[in-house]
């Protein structure tokens, strides 16, 4: 079997309470299926590159309005803390 083809889907959680958006300074959503940490504020996806989050705005794509909704009906489905 390759394993360079393999994925990790899973984020360290205490890396992902760590990292912030770097343009609004905000919290990040996880995404294993697209290996991107999301950020609703600034309606971007930044990339995770063989396990390394690459926090830089040119690298990151805009987030598609499908994927907005989706996000924001999730952050209003969660119980408040």
């Amino acid at each position: 079997m390759n394993t360079s083809l393999i994925y990790h889907h899973a984020m360290d959680k205490k890396l992902l309470e760590l990292l912030v958006c770097p343009i609004t300074k905000g919290p990040l959503r996880w995404d294993a299926a697209q290996q991107e940490l999301l950020s609703l504020g600034a309606q971007l996806a930044y990339p995770v590159r063989d396990g390394i989050p690459v926090m830089l705005e040119h690298e990151a794509r805009p987030l598609t309005s499908e994927e907005l909704e989706r996000l924001r009906s999730e952050r209003l489905a969660q119980p408040e803390a």
